[in-house]
């Protein structure tokens, strides 16, 4: 049996005797039990890995994020369908120029203080905390959260908060303040933690439909925040996370030890009868050229151009996948594709030709080629035309690694092109292409003109066409080149219903589920 479900299954024993003990009233807990209308249950759901950092300013794994999603809210959330919502903010207005954006706070919403609160603040400070969530809060979290976000805020009331944007474009704005970096946060809690903010239960004041009760390797736990909205938020009990990386044990639980889970979609054929499946376009097969290793655009360019699409089995298809959104519609829908480099043997051969020249004529340029097993085929076949565009001026060598040794290979920056899945761990398009930017992007591309693209698409009225320039910035300058959109499935058990799951799967929304025998 796999190693890490048989520990699983020793924490999930203790776990079941707990919520039984609770149930029966015996550790002091009350209405844990499952009612008659599916309330009250207890939902389990996988995740690949454990999450470590739950400050809402610095979470970034799709765990992270999940986590801090259902524990923290900001001013405003995108519900499943990517429209925006109130959250902390009943209402808000936009100013006629589109610059300054007031917004009236909700008064039932609390800080759920961690049950430790008084080792950090002290029985003074722990007795003189006012829970309800301020404007301040906001003035701080964002501060922290997006401290170059084109704005100032400050607040005009104990419940009202004024943004002054730079540039036009509030509406625009409104979506980046759906995320996760522009959540509240208590200077005063934030100070007492020293650094550890996150960090763990104690380190975390909640202030969303649950709150943190566990996080460890195995299982982090949430349960109903009572602060939230009036203790009117989370209809499940509590909420298991359990960390199982195999995405077959993932899919093949569900219905027995998982109500949900979201898993590659070749592995839905390992779920159990009865259960249902949906999917999730949330990735793109690409090839990722290092730009540390090949710094010459006019080589990368050139590996671009001399691929034959045809050849290669594949159509014309974006960088970023069919689920990410742009102002609150589907992306792809509302920008199109981009043009992408074209198959051109002459321009690839020209591009190659120079490239060989400054190189020096003795020199071959030297390629390093990786990717997983499955994808050695098309790799070889890319491989061909690059041979035939640099002709002699070109050594290559394939490795077909396994995916945990891809991984560490491209997270080390050791290949210059490499076949590998690019997954959105964000719905937003402006901050998934944000996440192939950079010094920790797979492809290692750093541009202040694709700094300045993504920063004019999150404030942009048409933030769908910053988007495409951006994307399309990436593709000319050889940067990715991207091969087929790959989907996920989302799999629900039998007797399970209201879980709200985004177009890529990074918005996972449990207070609404409910769970019929």
């Amino acid at each position: 049996m796999h190693g890490s479900h048989v520990k699983h299954m020793l924490i999930r024993a203790g776990a079941g005797l707990l919520a039984a003990l609770l149930c029966m009233g015996l550790v002091g807990a009350a209405g844990c039990g499952k009612k008659k209308d599916g309330a009250g249950a207890v939902v389990n759901f996988p995740v690949e890995a454990a999450p470590r950092r739950l400050d809402p300013a610095v979470a970034a794994s799709a765990e992270e994020l999940l986590v801090v999603g259902s524990c923290m809210e900001g001013l405003v959330r995108q519900d499943a369908d990517g429209k925006l919502v109130p959250g902390v903010a009943e209402k808000w207005e936009i100013s006629g120029d589109g610059r300054v954006l007031t917004f009236h706070l909700r008064g039932d919403n609390r800080w759920r203080l961690p049950d430790k609160a008084a080792g950090l603040l002290g029985p003074e400070g722990l007795a003189g905390f006012d829970a309800q969530v301020t404007a301040e809060d906001f003035v701080f979290g964002l501060g922290r959260g997006l401290p170059e976000g084109g704005f100032t805020a400050r607040a005009a009331g104990r419940l009202t908060l004024e943004l002054a944007l730079e540039r036009p474009g509030g509406q625009a704005f409104l979506y980046a303040l759906a995320g996760e970096a522009a959540m509240p946060c208590r200077r005063a809690y934030f100070e007492a933690c020293g650094g550890r903010y996150g960090l763990a239960p104690e380190y975390l004041p909640c202030n969303g439909p649950f709150y943190l009760d566990r996080m460890g390797e195995a299982l982090t736990r949430l349960k109903p925040n009572e602060g939230y909205r009036d203790g009117a938020g989370a209809l499940p009990a509590m909420v298991n996370l359990w960390t199982e990386p195999d995405p077959y044990l993932r899919a093949r639980l569900v219905g027995a030890d998982y109500d949900a889970a979201i898993v590659p979609s070749e592995m839905e054929e390992a779920a159990p009868e009865g259960v249902t499946g949906r999917a999730l376009k949330n990735a793109t097969l690409a090839l990722v050229f290092n730009c540390e290793a090949l710094t010459d655009v006019s080589v990368r360019v050139a590996l671009c151009a001399a691929l034959d699409p045809e050849a290669l089995g594949i159509g014309q298809t974006g960088l970023l996948p069919g689920g990410t959104q742009a102002g609150g519609k589907s992306y792809r829908a509302a920008a199109g594709l981009p043009d992408g480099v074209k198959y051109d043997p002459a321009r690839a051969n020209a591009l190659a030709s120079s490239a060989a020249l400054a190189n020096s004529a003795t020199e071959k340029i030297k390629l390093r080629l990786i990717c997983a097993p499955e994808d050695e085929t098309l790799l070889r076949r890319a491989l061909q035309g690059w041979q035939r565009a640099f002709r002699l001026g070109l050594e290559a060598e394939i490795e077909a690694l396994e995916p945990e040794e891809l991984a560490e290979r491209m997270a080390d920056g050791d290949f210059d092109v490499a076949v590998a899945e690019l997954r959105a761990e964000r719905s937003s398009a402006p901050e998934a292409l944000r996440a192939l930017e950079g010094e920790g992007s797979p492809a290692r591309y750093r541009s202040a003109v694709l700094e300045t693209l993504l920063a004019a698409a999150a404030q942009s009225g048409d933030a769908a066409r910053a988007c495409l320039q951006a994307e399309e910035h990436l593709l000319q300058n050889g940067v990715y080149y991207p091969l087929r959109e790959l989907s996920g499935r989302l799999l629900t058990a039998q007797g399970v219903e209201g879980l709200q799951v985004s177009p890529v799967g990074d918005r996972v929304r449990f207070d609404g589920v409910r769970k019929w025998e």
